[in-house]
C-alpha cells in the first residue's frame, strides 16, 4: 500500500496521451449525467487534437509491491488524487493526474503553482492537474508535459468508493528542463467517474 506522501509523488510522475484507434473506428464516447455509468474512467477533449482522451477500467495494484499496474484505468487513490491511464498496444501511455483538495461536492479551481503538499490560505481549494503524454510505464520520462493552468473541477458525487463530476480548463505544455511554455490547448468535456483505487 502506497503512503500518502508516496501515493502524491508516484502520482505527480505519472503520465497521459490519446486514445489509438484500433482495428477501425473508434467506439462512441456517449457522456452521461452523472458521468461515466457504470464503470470506472475519464474522458475529455482537446482543442486541436484529433482523437479524445478516453481511459477506461478499474486500476489494478501488483500484490507484493502495492503498486499500481501498468494497464489502462482511471480510479482515484486516498485524499482524492484521480488517475486516468491511456495505454497503446505498443505500451506507450499517456496518464492523467487531477489532485483535489478534498472529495466534498463542489467547485475546486486549477492552480498553475498548485502544490498538493502545502497547501495553504492562497490555495487551499486548488487542484493540481498534470496530463503527460508518451510514457513507457509509471516512472519513465513523458515525452511531452502539460499542467493545468486554469479552469475548473466540479465534483457531482462523491460516495460509495466512487467520485463523479466534470472538468474544463487550459493546459500548457512546458518544456521541463527551462520551464519554457511551449504551446496551449483548452479542454472541453472532461468527465470522469471513478471508483476507489484497490489499497486506497
Amino acid at each position: 500500500m502506497l503512503s500518502t506522501s508516496r501515493t502524491i509523488t508516484t502520482l505527480i510522475a505519472l503520465s497521459f496521451a490519446l486514445a489509438a484507434c484500433i482495428d477501425g473506428e473508434p467506439d462512441p464516447i456517449i457522456i452521461t449525467d452523472p458521468p461515466m455509468q457504470p464503470g470506472s474512467g475519464l474522458v475529455m477533449e482537446v482543442s486541436g487534437w484529433s482523437e479524445p482522451f478516453y481511459a477506461v477500467g478499474r486500476p489494478a495494484v501488483d500484490s507484493m509491491s502495492g503498486d499500481p499496474l501498468w494497464t489502462p484505468s482511471a480510479g482515484y487513490f486516498e485524499g482524492g488524487h484521480i488517475v486516468a491511464a491511456d495505454i497503446g498496444e505498443s505500451g506507450t501511455g499517456d496518464v492523467v493526474v487531477l489532485s483535489l483538495p478534498g472529495t466534498d461536492p463542489g467547485d475546486y479551481s486549477f492552480g498553475a503553482d498548485c502544490d498538493p503538499e502545502e497547501r495553504d490560505a492562497h490555495d487551499g481549494d486548488c487542484v493540481l492537474g498534470v496530463l503527460d503524454r508518451g510514457l513507457d510505464g509509471w516512472n519513465s520520462e513523458a515525452v511531452e508535459r502539460w499542467k493545468f493552468v486554469s479552469g475548473t473541477v466540479t465534483v457531482m458525487s462523491s460516495g460509495a468508493g466512487r467520485l463523479e463530476g466534470s472538468f474544463s480548463g487550459t493546459m500548457n505544455r512546458v518544456d521541463e528542463s527551462s520551464g519554457e511554455v511551449t504551446a496551449t490547448v483548452d479542454v472541453t468535456r472532461g468527465e470522469f467517474g471513478v471508483d476507489l483505487a484497490p489499497g486506497a
